[in-house]
């Protein structure tokens, strides 16, 4: 409560975190409210296609997110909607004796490559521990990075696009590898710095940042003026309330989209009004799209296990 109260006192943007009701789709969806933007996140597949694997009851998985964005957008009534994918959506398990990922792996990085293109994601924000998937399996639709170069990739730093008469513009920045040494060559650069030097030569009303493994670094994007959200993925378990410093609305992603984030913008003369930070528990009660079901199936099981 106090967050809010702060932000209204000094005419930052409202926010909210909202759990979206029941188990059925038609129970699922939003609304339609008005919100000139709409933002889906996910993050840290690791390669998965299918649902999440907990223990209890998994959750997510590509083809149901697909099933709820499609949906929404047939509903929207104008909303503009937008996939950011947050890092981590490739495998990382390496062969280092060998030089090359293992088997298993590129057949998941493959199929997940394909599962993405098939959810049309326009942004995938390339991880450090994505890098040497990338580098052996070619560089995916929608991939970008603010802060990383990879030798013999070409990557774009942002991505632009239009919502209300705004131009939106979307970065992407990682932290350091946690899964062991990036490719040879790789430069991770400081994602501030970074973030710093691309926005010196765009011009957006709206800038929205994508986030994978910065940890305790994420506030200081609010001595950054033009960044509006920042949107972050860190292996989140918990359910974080959107943080707000002046101008800039920090929200945590939830790690492996056990809760498919969707966050629904208010805009008025380029400036965010409010946030809500809506979740989106997509159970075994959510059919998936055919084609991505289809995928998900052949990806069920290693061919060469055992």
């Amino acid at each position: 409560m106090w967050m809010w109260i702060w932000a209204v006192a000094w005419g930052s943007p409202e926010v909210s975190l909202t759990e979206a009701p029941g188990p059925h789709l038609r129970q699922l969806l939003a609304a339609p409210d008005g919100s000139e933007l709409v933002l889906f996140h996910a993050s840290e597949q690791r390669g998965v296609v299918g649902a999440c694997g907990c223990s209890v009851e998994p959750l997510g998985g590509l083809a149901r997110v697909d099933r709820y964005i499609t949906q929404t957008v047939s509903r929207s009534f104008g909303s503009h909607v937008v996939r950011l994918h947050l890092g981590h959506a490739y495998a990382h398990d390496r062969d280092w004796s060998a030089g090359r990922m293992t088997p298993e792996a590129q057949w998941k990085n493959q199929g997940m490559t394909t599962a993405l293109g098939l959810g049309g994601w326009d942004v995938l924000n390339l991880a450090c521990d994505d890098a040497w998937a990338v580098l052996e399996e070619g560089v995916p639709a929608g991939l970008l990075s603010t802060n990383l170069s990879v030798p013999g990739l070409e990557i774009p730093s942002y991505w632009m696009t239009q919502a209300a008469g705004l131009d939106v513009a979307v970065l992407g920045v990682s932290g350091p590898c946690k899964g062991g040494a990036p490719p040879l060559g790789t430069q991770v650069g400081d994602p501030i710095e970074a973030v710093k030097s691309v926005l010196s030569s765009v011009d957006a009303d709206l800038v929205v940042v994508v986030a994978y493994g910065l940890d305790d670094s994420m506030m200081a994007f609010a001595q950054v003026p033009e960044v509006d959200l920042v949107i972050e993925a860190g292996d989140y378990q918990a359910r974080y309330r959107p943080q707000v410093a002046g101008d800039l609305v920090w929200v945590r992603s939830s790690a492996q989209t056990t809760r498919l984030g969707e966050l629904r913008l208010d805009l008025h003369e380029g400036v965010v009004r409010a946030v809500e930070d809506r979740r989106v528990r997509l159970g075994r009660e959510i059919r998936g799209t055919k084609a991505l079901e289809k995928l998900e199936g052949e990806l069920a099981v290693w061919p060469d296990a055992g």
